[in-house]
């Protein structure tokens, strides 16, 4: 036997990175190809990767928990045979070998529906990744399946032509039902038997048209929510049906921490995104006046890197929540549902969002660990009242583009593309009412500088800001009490995490992890 080392594979057009849920075999057992490896979570799905040839796991080089890089290390592998498997789904598809296999000596078998979870009974094709006729290599996304559980890329185990299809997308079959007949080397055959020729249907006639991969289509009312592996086993553990908890993650999907709000109660309702290990020092992150979750990615992916399990909030009048505000109290009492003192995070805002986590930790200070200020409001009297009220009325995309460069230089890169889509958002009004509620003119309605003393006399505080702030006085955090650690960007301005993310992001990671 010859070993080699198994990387995070692709499980997804976009993946970056995934999470690794669980490992399905120990180090030393051997398996089958077609057995389940690992289990992964990526920003999209949870899915179980298979093995791609029959091996040996030697030694596992992540642990669960971690959150690991596309084509990173991830385990040892003993190869049964000569052929070198794992190293293959490296292999760029263009140029592989076994990408356009010739027709000659090549038998046609059925694809059968696979399993892609210990209890799953059936499946939904949702697309089929490569169209009729097209050759693919071993590892290539053939189809995309739902389950109870998720939704799934399912890669090919040998390499192949896809002859035809048998099971139309939106239809649902039971594991191990033909779905498909592709073409594939005798060796790569098995045990599986010829195909058989199949009893034309409406379906299968349909199916056989070649056609473009499809979008999910919309969840049937009554059909179950999904739900990730960790999030699945902790309502089993609590007793919690799943149709009663509300997902937060992307397509509706529920996380772990929509199980753990609901076993404690909480009603916190607002979208969000997650990065990180779900078992990870638990951080919370909330956006400014006119920003969403989004504005944290790239500091959630690299906190999510230092084993933290970030998670960023849309608040009410903003992103994808659909609750609206109308005053800063709106946005205070929303964020107080979402924390938990029996489970308390670290907490981290960001200008809008600073304000309202002083408040809301003022409110339950319990459920808050530490917290982390980025160029926060409340703390002075002046404000740029201009890109405040621009920002709400949303007059054009060309005025847009000009308020985007008070936040940092970056905004001058984006295209007109993304700026004409942030107007198109702010241009809804969600914003009008709560804009008036926080400034007037230039000057800020809210002060929050007393219960932010008060509170660094609880816990630990620590404000980032920019010398080059367009938007707030930088200065305004100097002197709201001595226990408050400050870090001073000097070449940022009102987004230092966009303007320097390395240095924001050790500060703020270190800062949760010593906490």
């Amino acid at each position: 036997m010859s070993t080699v080392t198994l990387t995070m594979p692709r499980l997804g057009e976009t993946m970056e990175e995934g999470t690794v849920s669980e490992w399905r075999i120990t180090e030393g057992q051997s398996f089958e190809r077609g057995a389940p490896l690992v289990e992964f979570e990526t920003d999209k799905t949870a899915v179980e990767y298979p093995a791609l040839g029959s091996g040996r796991l030697v030694k596992i080089l992540v642990s669960p928990g971690a959150l690991v890089r596309l084509g990173e290390p991830i385990a040892e592998i003993d190869l049964a045979g000569a052929e070198d498997w794992v190293s293959a789904t490296d292999a760029d598809p263009d140029t592989d070998a076994d990408t356009a296999p010739p027709t000659a000596g090549k038998v046609v078998i059925d694809l059968l529906m696979p399993r892609l979870g210990e209890t799953m009974e059936e499946g939904k094709i949702i697309s089929w990744m490569v169209k009729l006729g097209e050759d693919y290599a071993r590892g290539a996304s053939l189809l995309e399946v739902e389950t109870d559980k998720t939704v799934a890329e399912f890669p090919a185990l040998v390499s192949g032509r896809l002859v035809e299809t048998l099971v139309a997308p939106g239809e649902t079959v039971k594991v191990d039902t033909p779905i498909a007949r592709v073409e594939v080397a005798p060796k790569d055959a098995g045990d599986m038997p010829p195909a058989a020729e199949p009893v034309a249907s409406p379906a299968a006639a349909t199916a056989n048209t070649p056609t473009a991969p499809s979008p999910s289509a919309p969840r049937p009312a009554g059909e179950r929510l999904r739900a990730t592996p960790l999030a699945r086993r902790a309502a089993r553990r609590a007793g919690l049906d799943l149709n009663n908890i509300q997902g937060t993650g992307r397509r509706g999907r529920i996380e772990l921490i929509d199980v753990t709000r609901s076993q404690s109660g909480s009603t916190g309702r607002l979208a969000a995104m997650s990065w990180g290990p779900a078992n990870g020092t638990p951080a919370l992150l909330v956006h400014g006046f006119g920003g969403d979750s989004v504005t944290f990615e790239q500091l959630g992916k690299m906190l999510g890197r230092a084993g933290i399990a970030a998670r960023a909030v849309d608040l009410p009048a903003h992103g994808k929540t659909p609750q609206e505000a109308q005053t800063f109290d709106d946005l205070v009492n929303a964020l107080t549902q979402e924390l938990d003192p029996a489970r308390p995070v670290h907490l981290v805002g960001h200008s809008l969002g600073a304000a309202t986590a002083i408040a809301a930790t003022a409110a339950t200070p319990q459920a808050v660990r530490s917290l982390t200020l980025i160029a926060p409001a409340g703390l002075g009297l002046w404000i740029n009242g201009a890109f405040l009220t621009g920002m709400a009325e949303a007059t054009s995309a060309g005025a847009i583009a000009h308020l985007l460069r008070n936040l940092s230089a970056r905004a001058a890169a984006f295209s007109p593309a993304t700026v004409a889509q942030i107007h198109a958002d702010l241009a809804r009004g969600r914003l009008t009412a709560l804009a008036s509620d926080l400034s007037h003119g230039d000057q800020q309605r809210l002060n929050l500088r007393a219960p932010l003393a008060d509170l660094a006399r609880q816990m630990p505080v620590r404000i980032l800001t920019g010398c080059e702030d367009a938007v707030l006085d930088w200065q305004d955090a100097l002197d709201v009490a001595p226990e408050i650690a400050l870090h001073v960007f000097a070449r940022a301005g009102h987004m230092p995490h966009w303007d320097d993310p390395k240095a924001a992001a050790a500060i703020i990671a270190k800062g949760i992890i010593d906490d």
